[in-house]
């Protein structure tokens, strides 16, 4: 039996790392580290961050940012998840 997945991780010297349920449509799930948001759609990862003049974003293709082999991985969810 699959267990559940925990709605906070640990990043980063323990900083809780906030992670949503899969998106109904994509399967995609969003992370936030503090005030740093990433998730991603069928085509690109989307970061965003603040500032003191509003939130920036930045968006790089998925398959680029899943290339790059850092360890950070937003695939879709798993079945049984």
């Amino acid at each position: 039996m699959a267990m559940p997945e925990p709605a906070v991780a640990r990043g980063p010297g323990n900083t809780a790392v906030q992670v949503s349920e899969p998106d109904p449509r994509t399967g995609f799930r969003t992370f936030a580290l503090g005030q740093f948001r990433i998730s991603r759609d069928e085509y690109f990862v989307h970061i965003t961050w603040p500032t003191p003049k509003g939130r920036l974003e930045h968006r790089i293709s998925a398959d680029a940012f899943l290339r790059r082999g850092d360890g950070l991985h937003l695939g879709r969810a798993q079945a049984g998840r």
